[in-house]
């Protein structure tokens, strides 16, 4: 029985196959085994087609038929898992999220040792093991602890499904996470502000777009993903109090799929001209603000009022022909590499487009105070505001030590 074919092709169907130490024919689904009876017989054929059909209509997940004593491996659950609740759960406008990733990879360390393994066998050692790979991996400390929560994740859905008894992820709460200076596993660097000079000297170095987008950044404090796909059409006037402003609302933003909530990014008289130059007549309001695609017709276009003027002629060689037509919005990392293809042409250290959030939220919260960091960055709880917020502290108490010494110099009155 062959896949069927379409217009793109689909994943090939699991292959009857010999199953030598016993003579049977056997086919795996979904990490199962399942076995069809004496091998290379019309019974095992016939009986191959009716499992298959079955493995298909049930959206190419074997399903859970199996006894009520049957003990689970991990690897089978593992299947399970990402079959019937990862793939589904964590999705973003039809497409697969990073934590897909993220959980795929936390779960490869814990087959490398216990895919055989019964899940209601799992204990605390076994995940301290786990752990120890993470820590292996050279990851972080604080991504050893979050990988570890993610694979107690995984167990919690095995017992809510009631594949494993509870007893499991009440043992494996036990394990505690690595704490700072406990272990050899490094320490994430903090994430500096970058300095309005060291921005100053990149910004000659990027296209037209991408210096305008850091301008915004540094003025709005938004995200990278929200600033790359900019649109008049997400866009309104507003004014109070005889000031006139513009609301950005991101037709899309990180928190949207927690609680549907609305993304509002205020934009000033001064960001709004920086916004106006990137209109033409002929565009659209669905059309993205920063565009590849232009900001390369416009180096093009430069380049040949270059070369009319000094009487150069064109190389072929000079410039080769693209594989692939430039996306109509920068996406997060061609954003990225812009910029750090221009820190090294300034001779700056790099630094990534995320840091002018900081430098913004730093900047507000020491101005105003906390709530209106939160505010600005869009943020839920202000424990998150605080990670962006790692040099406020330092800097209040410069200011009082600078205050203090001010206070003591100053001449007394006679």
């Amino acid at each position: 029985m062959t896949a069927t074919r379409g217009p793109y092709r689909t994943a090939k169907l699991p292959a009857y196959r010999l199953h030598k130490a016993s003579g049977r024919a056997v086919v795996t689904l979904s990490g199962h085994d399942v076995y069809l009876g004496l091998y290379d017989t019309p019974e095992s054929r016939e009986k191959y087609d009716q499992v298959i059909a079955q493995y298909v209509t049930n959206g190419r997940r074997w399903p859970v038929d199996v006894p009520a004593d049957h003990r689970f491996t991990i690897g089978e659950l593992v299947l399970r898992y990402l079959q019937e609740h990862v793939e589904r759960e964590y999705l973003k406008h039809g497409k697969p999220t990073s934590q897909q990733g993220n959980i795929r990879s936390a779960l490869r360390s814990l087959l490398q040792d216990y895919a055989r393994t019964s899940a209601d066998a799992f204990r605390p050692q076994d995940l301290k093991r786990v752990r120890d790979r993470f820590v292996d991996r050279g990851l972080a400390r604080s991504t050893v602890n979050r990988f570890v929560g993610l694979v107690r994740q995984f167990f919690r859905w095995a017992v809510e499904e009631e594949y494993v008894p509870a007893e499991v992820l009440g043992r494996l709460q036990s394990v505690r996470g690595l704490r700072r200076g406990k272990t050899v596993a490094p320490e994430t660097d903090a994430v500096e502000d970058v300095s309005d000079d060291q921005i100053a000297r990149v910004l000659p170095q990027v296209s037209r777009p991408v210096a305008a987008m850091i301008r915004l950044q540094r003025s709005t404090g938004m995200r990278p993903g929200e600033v790359v796909r900019m649109r008049l059409a997400d866009i309104e006037v507003h004014e109070a109090d005889g000031f006139k402003f513009w609301i950005y609302q991101p037709a899309h933003h990180k928190l949207e799929h927690h609680d549907g909530s609305t993304r509002e990014i205020l934009l000033s008289p001064e960001d709004w001209q920086l916004i106006q130059k990137f209109v033409t007549p002929d565009m659209s309001e669905e059309q993205y603000l920063f565009s590849p695609a232009r900001a390369e017709a416009e180096r093009r276009a430069a380049q040949r009022r270059t070369g009319a003027r000094s009487g150069r002629k064109k190389s072929a060689a000079s410039s080769p022909p693209r594989r692939c037509p430039l996306a109509d919005h920068y996406s997060v990392a061609s954003y990225r590499r812009a910029i750090h293809r221009a820190c090294q042409a300034a001779g700056v250290p790099k630094w990534s487009p995320n840091r002018l959030r900081h430098t913004r939220a730093t900047e507000v919260c020491n101005q105003h105070g906390l709530s209106h960091a939160q505010a600005l960055l869009g943020h839920r709880s202000t424990k998150t505001t605080q990670t962006y917020l790692h040099r406020t502290d330092r800097q209040r108490q410069l200011e009082l030590l600078r205050d203090r010494s001010v206070r003591r110099d100053a001449p007394t009155a006679s």
